[in-house]
């Protein structure tokens, strides 16, 4: 055990490794540093980084994760190239043809297509939540 955790008392309490461990260890070496010392910066800093990073690869990477394997899945079932050759090249004119393509195919790339929009706007929610945790004043 350190000498520094020996001599602040936190490792004969037995309570090193909890919550209010840490809490009690921050209090106590806040105390102990002078004022112009910048760690509780360095470490809000930290903490605000692993927060973020939590709330992205949570629930984003399997958002994007699932997105790719059914694109994989599409790519296997349709050949993509040739449903963009065959349309029309103006806007609203394509977007009619491939709304009808999407209703007169099969029920597998119906599904594959829900399932890839319904991911990307997940993995895009996941983006703009930890966006805006990262951006929240902290402490209310």
């Amino acid at each position: 055990m350190p000498k520094k955790l020996v001599r602040l008392g936190l490792a004969a309490q037995g309570r090193f490794w909890g919550i209010a461990a840490e809490q009690a260890l921050k209090q106590r070496l806040l105390f102990t540093m002078d004022n112009s010392s910048n760690i509780e910066s360095v470490v809000m800093r930290r903490v605000r980084r692993i927060s973020w990073l939590r709330i992205v690869v949570s629930g984003g990477v399997f958002a994007f994760g699932v997105a790719g394997i059914a694109l994989w899945g599409i790519g296997k079932e349709v050949w993509v190239a040739k449903v963009f050759e065959n349309g029309p090249q103006d806007f609203f004119g394509h977007l009619r043809y491939l709304v009808y393509a999407f209703l007169h195919t099969r029920f597998v790339v119906q599904g594959l297509v829900v399932i890839t929009v319904a991911s990307f706007l997940f993995f895009a929610r996941e983006i703009v939540r930890g966006i805006v945790s990262y951006y929240a004043p902290l402490g209310g």
